[in-house]
Parts: structure tokens; sequence; C-alpha cells
């Protein structure tokens, strides 16, 4: 096969093909009680290759590693491979995130046309798109009104897809959600959950036991008063609390006020939850009560080991196939390309939809620092700083030891980071 491109001229408006308006009323049949993803997919499919003048139809992707993969796929002889190939040789799959494209088949074997499903920031997994086929090059010249009933049915299945997966998101963080509830309600460590003006909106059991309260007391009003002492309040206030929005969290000591008026030293440790667009919606305290004769200050000094646990937040990416979960601490840097951005982890490298500004608001912590404008990088993997004539880059702890530039208007800030002397 080659690609003829906009060889295949588009014709002078035209009665829409009856063909493509039969596949979008199934199609709109489909959608309707469309559950599953790839159910959907090959039910599409088939409809459109159902159709007279249609010989095949099949939904592909461009997958994390740059490569297409096919989600499905149905017709008469379908050639799925041979049309991807069509695309990939001219170099013309990125232009699917603009509009349809035309494609031909080598010697006028057929004529096929490329529609994206999804379109900005809904490509949810990479660039999905559906290719329906033609019999011929001659008796499919796909007019102007017949395309535009195929970029409606395109549209349609793409709505169904964001809609079907922003379900199973929903679903996954309600599970997760649950699961998460049922650990700190079981714990014994003591957990309560403040808004950034100190409102406390949850205590655990083990909290209200530590504290001499009813579990289910109304919180209605409630400040971190209620749980500190006036003194210890006001420093998690003027000190513990600010750190913790800036560095995603805080280790120290303090002291519960308990029921009967009685001092309970506890080591502290303070994180701050952030929204998926990086905004700040709660914080949560963990504690643990220090064993006698030890004093609240000394609570910073004690081993990691003996911090409560609390789950690392992920960084949901996802795939052709799934959704990955990453760990913020095992990525090592971020690398803007175009409207995706490319993440290079030490479990591999993933391609993420979202923008590179974006995943910054959501890794907003001092491990992560924008040191050019297309990159973002983890601090931790930094190995050493280099210079050649006027440009900067850091060597990082990476599989290749990778470099990655510094803007000029970063580099005093990235050697405060290291503690490194000015220039």
């Amino acid at each position: 096969m080659k690609d003829k491109g906009l060889e295949i001229a588009l014709s002078s408006p035209a009665p829409a093909h009856s063909g493509a308006l039969a596949a979008l009323r199934m199609v709109v049949r489909i959608l309707l009680r469309a559950t599953d993803e790839r159910q959907l997919l090959l039910d599409c499919c088939r409809a459109v290759s159902h159709v007279d003048g249609y010989r095949e139809a099949f939904v592909a992707t461009l997958g994390a590693d740059g490569g297409l993969e096919v989600l499905a796929e149905a017709g008469q002889d379908p050639d799925p491979r041979g049309w991807l190939a069509v695309l990939e040789s001219a170099g013309r799959v990125q232009q699917l995130a603009a509009g349809p494209v035309l494609l031909e088949g080598e010697g006028g074997s057929g004529a096929a046309l490329a529609l994206p499903l999804l379109t900005g920031a809904d490509h949810g997994r990479g660039l999905p798109f559906l290719v329906v086929g033609g019999a011929d090059a001659a008796a499919v010249r796909f007019p102007e009104s017949e395309v535009a009933v195929l970029e409606e049915l395109a549209a349609d299945v793409g709505h169904a897809l964001v809609v079907l997966r922003r379900r199973g998101e929903h679903r996954q963080a309600e599970a997760y959600r649950d699961r998460l509830v049922e650990l700190v309600e079981s714990t014994s460590d003591l957990i309560g959950l403040v808004t950034p003006d100190g409102t406390v909106v949850y205590r655990n059991p083990a909290l209200c036991d530590a504290l001499g309260v009813w579990p289910g007391r109304d919180l209605t009003g409630r400040r971190v008063e209620s749980i500190f002492f006036p003194e210890e309040a006001h420093r998690l206030r003027e000190h513990a609390f600010p750190r913790a929005i800036r560095n995603g969290r805080w280790r120290g000591g303090s002291a519960l006020r308990r029921g009967n008026g009685g001092r309970l030293p506890v080591s502290l440790v303070v994180l701050a939850h952030r929204g998926r667009e990086g905004d700040l919606q709660y914080l949560s305290l963990s504690m643990r009560p220090v064993e006698a004769g030890a004093e609240p200050g000394m609570a910073a000094a004690l081993s990691r080991e003996d911090a409560p646990y609390f789950p690392e937040p992920r960084l949901p990416v996802h795939t052709g196939a799934e959704t990955l979960l990453l760990k913020p601490s095992r990525l090592c840097f971020l690398q803007a390309e175009g409207h995706y951005t490319r993440i290079h982890s030490r479990d591999g490298v993933f391609l993420s939809s979202q923008s590179l500004g974006r995943l910054e608001k959501q890794l907003r912590t001092a491990q992560f620092k924008r040191v050019h404008r297309s990159y973002l990088v983890n601090v931790d993997c930094i190995r050493a700083l280099e210079r050649e004539d006027t440009q900067h880059y850091l060597v990082l702890d990476h599989e290749d030891s990778r470099r990655v530039p510094v803007s000029r208007g970063k580099i005093a800030q990235v050697r405060a980071w290291l503690g490194l002397a000015d220039e």
C-alpha cells in the first residue's frame, strides 16, 4: 500500500452517504447500552463493516512506546496492519489529532478514512482512532457529506469512551477509598484529618480512644485545639502546617490533650493532600504515642521505621490497555512532547496524554523541580551538574546517565537546591 494523502480529493457537497447514515444509526444504538470499552469498540467495528460499501473497520491507538496497537477489528478480510503501515510510512499518525486522514491502497486497491475518536485533553490512553475501509477507490470517494457523517459517528464513539473511562476511574477511586477507610479505621495509629484553616473533619477510632471521646461525637466547628494543647496547636498552625503544604510533609513531635486534661506525647507526621489539579484539599495527621520518658521534641529524631505508615500517592498514567499507578519516588524526569509528556522512571518509559504543566501540579512537592520549559526533574535523581560553554546540564542517576538541560533563568535556583555556591 502507499499513501496518497490529499491526492484523494474531496468532492463538492453531495447528499450524505446512505451507508454512513445507516452506520451512525446502528452505532448510536450500541452506545446506549455500552458498559465495556473493548466490547463497545468491537460492536462499533462490526456495525460499520456490515454496511454496504464498507469492507472493514478497525480501531487502533498510539501506544506509550510510540507504536500502533489494534484494539478491535471486523469486516471482510480486514487488513489493519496494511492501513497502519500506510499511516506510519508517511508519518501521518500525528495528523489524526487535527482531523480525518484520507488514504488509498496500493494500485487503487481500496480507500480508507482514518478518524480520531478523542481530541485534546480527552486522549486518555494514547490517541485512539477509527479506520473505515471501502471496497475500492473508485466506488468510495468519501465526499464531504459522508466524511461529516463519519466524523459525527467517531465523535459519538469518542464521547462514549470518555464516559466509560471516567466511570471506571470513579469505580477504582471508590474501591481505593474503601480500602483506605478500612485501613484507617482499623489501624492502631492515631489519625485525624483537618482542613488548611485547622478545622477537624475526621478522627479515627484509635484517636478518639486516646482522647477519651466518643467516636460518633459531632465534629461541627471543632478546631485543632480540640485535639492538641493551645501552645501545640499554635506551633502546628505556624510551623508544621505551612511546611507540610510547601514540602508535602512534616515530621516532629507534639502532645495531645486528653479528655481528662492529661497530656499524651506523640510522634507526628503531617501530610498535605492535593486534588488532581494540584489544589490543596486537606492535611492528614498520623500519630503514635511516644514511649514513657521520651520528650515530644525527640519524636523528630525517630527512625523512619517508627513513623506512621501512609500509602505513597500514585500518579495515574493511561496506556493502551491499562492505567498505571506510578510511584513518584520511582520517577527520574518528565519531558514535554507537544501536548503529551514522556515519563522516564526506574520501571520504564511511559507516554502520558497530560501536559507537563498538569503533571507538575500533581507532583507539587519539594522532590520535583522545573529546570527547563520542557523538563521536570526528581532532585533525588540528580548526580552531577555539568557546564558546556554557557549551557548547564543535570546528569541524572538513570540507566543511560541522561543529561537534562537547565534554563539560564533557572540555574541560580538549581545551584541553591543542590547547595552549591554561586558562580
